[in-house]
């Protein structure tokens, strides 16, 4: 009888970031956003809050543009206004 509290088949899903396409986290390129720049994290060793972005050529030349509005959203950039 198999034991039903039990994790060992489970498959974490994640979702991407810009397609929002939900797959298998083995899939995905987690990263995490230090000094307003993008680490990715390959072998998943940093303990730290990360996002998880899809191989597809077209999520990745849209992570620059969603960094920066998070950072202008964040108040992380400064706006240059007339002195």
């Amino acid at each position: 009888m198999p034991n039903k509290n039990s994790s060992a088949g489970h498959i974490p899903f994640r979702t991407c970031l810009i397609c929002k396409k939900k797959v298998d986290r083995k899939t995905l390129l987690s990263f995490y956003i230090l000094n307003k720049e993008i680490v990715f994290d390959i072998n998943r060793l940093v303990q730290v809050r990360k996002r998880n972005v899809c191989h597809k050529a077209e999520c990745l030349m849209l992570l620059n543009k969603w960094v920066g509005r998070q950072l202008k959203k964040t108040g992380a950039v400064k706006r240059q206004g007339k002195a």
